[in-house]
């Protein structure tokens, strides 16, 4: 008796995969939607269970992707840091080197020690903040700010598709009473037709 053949996770992703590309229902723009539900329904998953995993994917390829743009913009963050940095370190240098030369010719040399040493304890801290840029900090803060402006837009979108359902709804609404009023009054009519025809008959003549 053969043994009956198992599989691991991925290689029943690899399975559908192909069964669905076998169809001519994917390729490199990926597999829709549709085509997936049909096919999930076809192998007896039901649409609610497939919507629910689908909708997990896609929040979860967002938030990578939100990952990726916060890590990117970290990144950005850093290099910036570090170039004030030298462009700081770099104007320190020419202006001192300026003074310096100035105070050589002009006296003894002596007091471009003060603008150095005062200066100068500006730059070993700028250096020791780009050196110790809290990456992790400016990470979680740019991740926090990429995942309120996505809140803000499907908030968005859901208060604007619900209104969009509201007017439709009181449209519909409206629609319904204007075709009850009219339906009505035809109503009224044949009876008092009715009714007139009556009066009519019994009228002596």
């Amino acid at each position: 008796m053969r043994p009956v053949p198992t599989y691991t996770d991925e290689e029943i992703r690899e399975i559908f995969h192909r069964a669905l590309l076998g169809r001519g229902e994917g390729g490199e723009g990926g597999i829709e939607h549709a085509a997936l539900v049909e096919a999930a329904r076809e192998v007896g998953i039901a649409p609610a269970d497939l919507e629910r995993a689908a909708a997990e994917v896609r929040a979860a390829r967002e938030q990578t992707a939100l990952v990726q743009q916060a890590e990117t913009e970290t990144a950005r963050a850093v290099r910036r840091r570090r170039r004030a940095f030298v462009r700081h370190l770099g104007t320190y240098l020419v202006v001192m080197a300026g003074l310096v030369a100035l105070d050589l010719a002009t006296g003894p040399g002596t007091w471009w020690f003060y603008p150095a040493i005062g200066w100068g304890i500006g730059i070993a801290l700028d250096g020791f903040s780009a050196l110790t840029f809290d990456r992790e900090r400016v990470f979680e803060k740019k991740l926090r700010k990429l995942e309120r402006k996505r809140a803000r837009a499907l908030g968005e979108g859901t208060t604007n598709r619900h209104r969009s359902d509201v007017a439709l709804a009181l449209r519909e609404l409206d629609r319904s009473a204007n075709k009850t009023a009219a339906h009505l009054m035809r109503a009224l009519a044949r009876k008092l037709d009715e009714l007139d025809a009556k009066i009519s008959s019994h009228s002596p003549r």
